[in-house]
């Protein structure tokens, strides 16, 4: 694991001196971690970016939920569909916003890898069975795994860890 730079402390002037409550810690924009996928190949990776603090993210579930708000009277919806279609939106959502890269993705039958594209994201997050996409979900959302309580060092967008 490779030492990442850290930005200052933001303290705050009270009463009685200085605090610092260290919740620069939390902070997790921007940074990119690895998370390993044997299940889908041996050496399989994605490159993924935090749902917290990821605008683009952000304004695609807003933009998602106002689309939903305006199905009127479509209360008696049968309730698997909509969890079905919630569902592909969400992976719509993560292949857009939250993967950056992979590595070892391959073409089924096919020992050659598929190059990361949006289009090629978009498949395999429609394609993926729902518990590896839970646990792709759950690495993002875990605040830990990108502000370095986790075990992961930081990566560049490339995939290489910073210096």
């Amino acid at each position: 694991m490779t030492a990442t730079k850290r930005k200052p402390r933001r303290t705050a002037v009270g009463s009685n001196g200085h605090f610092d409550f260290g919740l620069d810690e939390l902070e997790v924009a921007g940074k990119v971690r690895r998370l390993e996928m044997p299940m889908v190949s041996p050496d399989a990776y994605l490159l993924l970016v935090s749902t917290h603090d990821n605008p683009q993210y952000e304004e695609m579930l807003i933009r998602q939920s106002a689309l939903e708000s305006l199905k009127v009277g479509e209360d008696d919806e049968d309730p698997v569909e909509k969890d079905a279609r919630e569902l592909a939106f969400e992976r719509e959502r993560y292949a857009r916003t939250i993967v950056k890269g992979w590595g070892g993705i391959r073409q089924r039958g096919s020992n050659a890898q598929v190059p990361f594209t949006l289009e090629a994201s978009l498949a395999f997050f429609q394609q993926i069975p729902k518990y590896l996409f839970n646990r792709v979900r759950a690495f993002c959302l875990n605040t830990k795994t990108f502000n370095g309580s986790g075990s992961e060092s930081e990566l560049d967008p490339r995939g290489l860890a910073k210096n």
